[in-house]
């Protein structure tokens, strides 16, 4: 989790906020309430103005409403769409214009 934070650190670095600066968008769709509470809260103590959803379906109507800058998107999504399909949607209707992603899991890998 911390390394893909940090990705995200690195894509919008901390900007000098002013009246003219406006701050990156970032939306998280994320299933699990804590985890995406935890990463609204580290990107909101740096000026980033998010947007969450709780499955694949919601975070599209938000990338049509929002116009996100990122998308900080879990893999594993409940209901018929996963993280991946959702990530493919959107990379093929251009008219939305795919936001930067990062995709992100808590599943651990099996040696």
């Amino acid at each position: 989790m911390n390394r893909t934070l940090m990705k995200v650190f690195f894509l919008f670095p901390r900007q000098a906020k002013n009246r003219y600066t406006m701050s990156a968008r970032i939306l998280i769709v994320e299933d699990h309430a804590d985890l995406r509470h935890l990463i609204r809260m580290m990107l909101e103590f740096d000026g980033y103005e998010i947007y969450e959803a709780s499955d694949a379906s919601e975070g599209l109507e938000m990338v049509h409403r929002v116009r996100p800058h990122l998308l900080v998107l879990d893999i594993m999504l409940p209901g018929g769409m996963n993280g991946l399909d959702l990530c493919r949607l959107l990379k093929t209707n251009p008219a939305l214009g795919l936001p930067a992603v990062v995709l992100v899991t808590a599943r651990g890998a099996t040696a």
